[in-house]
């Protein structure tokens, strides 16, 4: 996770629903940036929606169940990775 992405998430999760705009000031990530990171925590399952200027983002679930299932996924592909090399 960068750390946009990061003072993004932290935002939603300290002040709850925002807009894109408000989540860009209380975050000190770039307006420009804003949208961008966004759509990246939707992708990743973080935030449940955010759709325009008057509409709010919200968290869609914690950040250590996301954590706890990165790092199963993680060991799940090194496994195969390892598997798939030894002869």
């Amino acid at each position: 996770m960068t750390l946009y992405q990061s003072r993004a998430y932290l935002a939603l999760k300290s002040e709850g629903d925002l807009t894109p705009t408000e989540v860009a000031q209380r975050s000190g990530v770039p307006q420009a940036k804003i949208y961008e990171i966004l759509y990246t925590l939707r992708r990743l399952g973080l935030v449940k929606r955010y759709l325009n200027k008057k509409s709010s983002a919200e968290i869609d679930r914690n950040i250590s169940e996301f954590l706890t299932e990165m790092k199963s996924h993680h060991i799940t592909l090194t496994v195969e990775l390892v598997c798939s090399r030894i002869p």
